[in-house]
């Protein structure tokens, strides 16, 4: 195998590298240390939920994308038990007491594929958090309709939890891609 790894590097175009264990070839700047082709890493953002004035939620909803969909985990602390609805809004701004500064529900530009029937299709809803006793609640769940990248992204958009079967909003974090994204 040594012998064969030699007679490789040998012909290989200057700056290209074998790995000793033939598990990839890269392009390197000579002097430097090759690194062997990979996948890319997925995609995450995640909003960090803060507290609306008078409550004490807080946590964090993290997206991953995956192929043809995102992988959604709520894992939130605080809340009031029983069920709360979640939801993208149009606006990354909890800077309001009540989050109100987070708009409406966020809307895509395109309808969403399979969205073309007469019954209207809430992108933005997460579902419901269901708080136990204590006020923890976690959710996964895999989305087909929301996206990190392009025209139509939620990296910007909050998310804002809701008061259980209320409007009134008890959480907002803004949604940001993770910093091993770059």
């Amino acid at each position: 195998m040594k012998k064969l790894f030699l007679a490789l590097a040998l012909f290989l175009p200057a700056g290209w590298a074998v790995s000793d264990d033939m598990s990839g070839m890269s392009m390197s700047t000579p002097g430097t240390t090759p690194t062997t082709a990979s996948a890319s890493a997925p995609i995450t953002a995640v909003a960090e939920m803060s507290p609306t004035q008078g409550n004490t939620v807080q946590g964090e909803v993290k997206f991953i994308q995956k192929d043809g969909y995102l992988l959604v985990t709520a894992n939130i602390t605080g809340l009031p038990p029983g069920k709360h609805p979640y939801h993208v809004h149009e606006n990354g701004d909890c800077s309001a007491p009540d989050a109100s500064s987070a708009g409406g529900h966020f809307k895509p530009s395109q309808p969403p594929p399979g969205a073309t029937g007469s019954k209207p299709v809430d992108v933005a809803d997460l579902g419901k958090l269901t708080a136990d006793s204590q006020g923890k609640a976690h959710r996964t769940f895999k989305d087909k309709l929301l996206q990190l990248s392009g025209p139509d992204s939620i990296i910007g958009k909050a998310v804002v939890i809701h008061a259980s079967d209320s409007p009134a909003r008890i959480a907002c974090g803004v949604i940001q891609l993770q910093q091993d994204n770059k």
